[in-house]
């Protein structure tokens, strides 16, 4: 049985530790979609991380990203599937954090925003590629983020220690 799709992660599988795509996986991609082999991006991360990567790659299907929230295509934007949170988890999810004084960060409309440019901010900006919106603490609050689409959390990042991911 021949091989007709392959959905690549990004993070720890397609890219090295330098966040960049090796020549022998561009290589490996190439060959595949020669053969007739449908390559597309299956990642947690948000679209507009994501899309320099499929560009690279030259993928013109839809990518799945926000951990499957979206699916959308890299060339017309056109959006296949959407499911983002419901407001009142993201507010239980925000809440909970806050109490834990833990790390928070929500996806509006494909922009990160953050409470404040920390080390964590700035290392998630780094490894997203992307470029972080402050927006202070009470941004955060119950009431305030009812037009959020998906949201980021993390305790720790890397570490898995109280870690958790909402999308």
């Amino acid at each position: 049985m021949a091989i007709k799709l392959l959905a690549t992660d990004l993070d720890d599988t397609l890219l090295n530790d330098q966040f960049m795509v090796s020549q022998q996986n561009k290589e490996a991609i190439f060959k595949a979609v020669e053969q007739g082999v449908i390559v597309t991006i299956a990642t947690g991360r948000m679209f507009s991380s994501a899309l320099p990567f499929a560009k690279q790659l030259g993928i013109n299907v839809p990518i799945i990203t926000y951990n499957g929230a979206l699916v959308k295509y890299c060339n017309t934007g056109e959006v296949l599937f959407e499911q983002p949170i419901d407001p009142e988890v993201v507010g239980e999810i925000l809440e909970l954090f806050r109490e834990k004084n833990w790390y928070i960060h929500l996806y509006v409309n494909d922009i990160l925003y953050v409470k404040e440019h920390c080390e964590k901010a700035q290392g998630y900006e780094k490894l997203a590629g992307i470029k972080a919106e402050v927006v202070g603490d009470l941004w955060f609050s119950r009431r305030n983020f009812k037009d959020a689409r998906y949201c980021g959390a993390r305790a720790d990042e890397r570490s898995g220690k109280n870690r958790a991911n909402y999308f």
